[in-house]
C-alpha cells in the first residue's frame, strides 16, 4: 500500500489508488502490541470506500454550505430562478449583492461570524449564499438598485464596529438590478464583473448598470 498512499484528510481518513486506478478510502485502527514487540507499531486500515462515496453524493445534493450555513451554489441557484421568474411575470424589482470580504489571519472564524451579520441585517424574505470562490451573494427581492448600494453602506459599516480590534476588514461589493435580458445566470455575471470592478477599486460598491 505504500507505493499507492496518496494522502491523509484531515478527517484522519486514508486515501489509495488501487491497481485498477480506484480511489479507496480506509480508516487506520492502530492495535495494542505485546511486550517486547519488535514492531514499532501495528496498524489495521478499515474500508470505508462505500461511505465515502455516499459522503460525497450527498453532499453533491446538498443546498447548505457547510462552514457558513448559508445556501451554497447549487441552493442558491434553486432560489434565484425562481425569483427572476417572477419579477419576469409581474415586472417587479429585483437587486443582486456580490460581496468580497476578508480580515487577516482568520478566513473560516471571519466567513461564520459574517454570515452572522448578514442574516441580522437582512429582511426575512432576502436570501444568502455563498459562491465556490467564498463571495458572499445576496438576493434583495423588490428591491432597487439605489437601495442596495444603501445597503452595502450599512454592512460596511457594521462590519467596522463588528471586527474592530481584529484587523481592519476590507469589504468590495457588485450591486445589480435585474433586467429584462437578465436570467439567474447573466445576472450572476453582471454582478461579478461589478464585484471585479469593486476590488479593482480596493473596496466600496460598483454598480452595474
Amino acid at each position: 500500500l505504500g507505493d499507492v498512499y496518496k494522502r491523509q484528510t484531515g478527517t484522519g481518513t486514508l486515501r489509495f489508488r488501487d491497481g485498477n486506478q480506484e480511489t479507496r478510502h480506509f480508516v487506520p485502527i492502530d492495535l495494542p502490541l505485546p511486550p517486547g514487540a519488535v514492531a514499532v507499531r501495528a496498524r489495521l486500515l478499515r474500508d470505508v470506500s462505500d461511505r465515502e462515496r455516499l459522503q460525497a453524493a450527498l453532499d453533491s445534493q446538498a443546498l447548505h454550505d457547510r462552514t457558513t450555513g448559508v445556501l451554497n451554489p447549487r441552493g442558491l441557484m434553486v432560489a434565484l430562478e425562481p425569483q427572476v421568474s417572477r419579477c419576469r411575470r409581474y415586472d417587479s424589482p429585483l437587486a443582486l449583492v456580490m460581496m468580497d470580504a476578508y480580515v487577516e489571519h482568520a478566513e473560516p472564524a471571519f466567513l461564520v461570524q459574517l454570515s452572522k451579520v448578514l442574516r441580522d441585517e437582512l429582511r426575512w424574505a432576502d436570501i444568502v449564499g455563498i459562491s465556490d470562490g467564498r463571495e458572499f451573494i445576496i438576493v434583495l427581492p423588490e428591491t432597487r438598485q439605489a437601495d442596495a448600494v444603501r445597503l452595502t453602506e450599512k454592512l460596511s459599516a457594521r462590519l467596522s464596529r463588528e471586527f474592530e480590534g481584529k484587523g481592519s476588514p476590507w469589504a468590495a461589493y457588485g450591486v445589480v438590478e435585474w433586467q429584462k435580458t437578465d436570467n439567474a445566470t447573466t445576472l450572476l455575471r453582471r454582478a461579478h464583473a461589478a464585484l471585479d470592478q469593486a476590488r479593482n477599486a480596493r473596496g466600496g460598491a460598483a454598480v452595474a448598470l
